[in-house]
């Protein structure tokens, strides 16, 4: 092998310097000098990195060790048959029941894996990340970020209202006495917003309709008929039945549903069908059966079923919210039943045990197979009932063995879809039922056993696959009421809630509804029902922040800022942590952010980096950048960096740097035009 000659060497030497020179200064022109100080030693940040595909960001708070061996220790104790139900399950089982006990051997909600894979999916979030006008909901999952740090995922608590719906009262008219009497007005239902006012439908066994133009002061309370055809439907559900289902003598449980503008088809079919219901009606296609409806306004329904034709979608499933939402469908996915836009039911699926027919309640989500498009499904519908719908998912809360469901079970389950119809993410809204039927551990409140509690479920996939993290960590999405040990200082809604199947915003304004009872779930009818709202600011259900146990910064070095607000130091002894989004194609000039920073030393950053790599682009780092400081509490406020404009990256492939220390909450982003 030739050697090299001598005036080689010195050619290379200066090369190889020549190239770590360029690096130094790349970094130092960046202003990543925190990256340079932190690349020396094992404190690399971007060694501390964690991906979002192996390990997303975890929920916070989260249940104790203890609590959790606690929960299963009472979990073993029931199946060893150690405590007394309050009251045994009155339903008999249906004639034509089929038991079928092959999902005791199997796991049917262990979908994490395939739940992760649609958050992080283009296909199910829609466009890329990033898109102009479509803010990234950094709060609820994923989808937009590519690592982090030091972060953990934190529900909002939200305001509660009391509204002045009550039943019976002054302000509600007719309705079927009996019923009144005992208590059994209240959710389930749902709330639209329309024409400046809000809508709303309810009555568990009263249907009634009411509008507001404030939300919390309603118009009188009108039963909801009459309804053409339906006298003759409960006719023919009679029909040998002994006895009459008498239950469904009006149609129940009502969720509604109206279409919007995503909607195609002619506007003379739009107009008979612009409103749509799924209910409770008795025995019409078997026991307690859905069946769906239609109305101009709202207010005159006509069914759709009229022709008895049903599979298993709406037989045995009514008990519980039944509602009908719009899925866009999954790009790029192939021609998968589970990947086709269209209309999706929801409503309950039973499952037997050997101990008792229905002991456990499930979830159920069934797709329309028939060809895809609103009017098309609404002339189907009328001729074949809903013998087009066709399962694509069915499960109940089993992760922690099958004792689970001595816990908890799914009392209902509704898919809000309007709210982020663009960004792909749609949002469950679960009502749990937790120990259902365990004995309180206390003869008198509080309550801790038989309640229900509202939960939060985002869903990327139409609903086929939810995240249930909130769930296992106990973390509601509105906090059951207090109770301070004496019954009659109970909160409204201390032991029995139950939530309307949509979220609605007004402006900036989330808003939903939902049933309270300061008593557990089988003493509901000894109570009358509040109903009641809860209210989240713009996107604020859930933020990111600091976790607890992150690394704390320990500089001995005061924070120091220069005139212009420049944090040119991370804050002595606060929490701190980081979080990159994935790449994004930036055609765009402003970035707006939804975030709360509290507490003296709190504080965030944004930052603009070249892809894949722990340097920022000129101008754009943290030096420069204009720190959003204790006491911002905005949600659309800009980011700036000094003697920069984000104008001069357009086109450029960047990905985002957020450093939040101490209480700074990042709830979402969104880059504009």
């Amino acid at each position: 092998m030739k050697k090299a000659s001598r005036r080689t060497v010195p050619v290379i030497l200066l090369l190889v310097f020549g190239f770590a020179l360029y690096q130094t200064n790349l970094a130092h022109d960046e202003n990543s000098d925190i990256f340079v100080k932190l690349n020396a030693g094992p404190d690399d940040l971007c060694a501390k990195l964690q991906s979002t595909e192996e390990e997303g960001i975890p929920k916070w708070p989260s249940k104790s060790a203890e609590e959790k061996t606690k929960d299963a220790q009472l979990r073993q104790d029931l199946l060893a048959g150690k405590f007394n139900p309050l009251k045994p399950d009155m339903k008999p089982e249906p004639p034509d029941w089929v038991a079928d006990y092959s999902h005791m051997d199997r796991c049917t909600s262990c979908f994490e894996p395939k739940h992760k894979r649609s958050v992080h999916s283009l296909s199910h979030g829609g466009v890329g990340v990033g898109t102009p006008g479509r803010p990234e909901i950094v709060g609820l999952d994923d989808h937009a970020l590519q690592s982090w740090h030091g972060l953990v995922r934190v529900l909002s608590r939200p305001s509660k209202k009391v509204t002045d719906l009550a039943c019976p009262g002054p302000r509600c008219r007719g309705g079927n006495k009996e019923h009144l009497e005992k208590n059994h007005f209240g959710m389930y239902g749902s709330v639209l917003h329309e024409d400046g006012k809000f809508r709303i439908w309810l009555g568990e066994w009263v249907p009634y309709h009411s509008s507001s133009s404030d939300g919390l002061h309603w118009d009188p309370l009108e039963p909801l008929s009459p309804w053409t055809g339906y006298p003759d439907m409960q006719t023919a559900a009679n029909v040998g039945v002994t006895p009459p289902d008498s239950s469904a003598s009006v149609p129940r449980n009502l969720c509604v549903t109206r279409d919007g503008p995503r909607r195609e088809g002619n506007a003379s079919r739009f107009s008979v069908h612009k409103y749509k219901m799924g209910f409770h009606c008795g025995n019409y296609t078997g026991w307690e059966s859905t069946c769906l409806a239609h109305s101009p306004d709202g207010l005159l329904w006509t069914p759709y079923d009229n022709k008895r034709h049903c599979g298993t979608a709406c037989k045995w499933a009514a008990d519980t919210t039944n509602c009908l939402f719009w899925h866009p469908g999954t790009r790029g996915e192939g021609d998968a039943l589970e990947n086709k836009s269209g209309y999706r039911l929801i409503n309950r699926r039973n499952y037997g045990t050997t101990s008792a027919w229905r002991e456990i309640r499930g979830v159920r989500i069934s797709v329309d197979a028939g060809e895809a498009g609103h009017s098309k499904f609404e002339s189907a519908v009328e001729k074949e009932g809903l013998n087009r719908f066709e399962e694509i998912s069915s499960w109940y809360f089993d992760r922690l063995g099958k004792s689970e469901r001595f816990q908890r079970q799914m009392y209902s389950l509704s898919v809000s879809t309007d709210l982020y119809a663009s960004t792909g993410i749609h949002l469950g809204i679960a009502t749990v039922i937790e120990w259902p039927k365990v004995p309180n551990p206390t003869t008198g409140p509080p309550w801790k056993r038989d309640v229900t509690a509202i939960y939060l479920l985002p869903t990327r996939d139409g609903g086929e696959t939810f995240d249930l993290g909130w769930v296992y960590e106990g973390s509601e999405l509105i906090p059951r009421g207090d109770c301070s040990g004496n019954e009659t200082r109970c909160d409204f809604d201390h032991g029995y809630l139950q939530a309307a199947s949509e979220l609605v915003t007004v402006n900036d304004t989330h808003w939903l509804f939902y049933e309270g009872r300061e008593v557990r779930h089988e003493d509901r009818w000894k109570k009358p029902a509040t109903i009641a709202v809860a209210t989240w600011r713009r996107h604020r259900f859930a933020a990111l922040q600091p976790s607890p146990t992150s690394d704390k910064h320990t500089s001995a070095d005061s924070a120091s800022h220069n005139s212009a607000g420049q944090l040119t130091e991370p804050v002595p002894g606060s929490r701190c942590g980081v979080l990159i989004t994935k790449k994004i194609k930036l055609s765009g000039s402003k970035l707006h952010v939804n975030v709360i920073v509290g507490g003296t030393t709190s504080r965030m950053v944004v930052s603009v980096l070249r892809p894949d790599m722990c340097v920022h682009f000129r101008g754009f780092g943290q030096k420069e950048a204009v720190v959003f400081e204790s006491g911002t509490d905005s949600l659309y406020a800009q980011a700036s960096w000094l003697g920069s404009d984000l104008r001069e990256l357009r086109g450029e492939i960047v990905q985002l740097m957020f450093s939040l220390c101490g209480d700074a909450r990042l709830f979402a982003f969104t880059i504009d035009i």
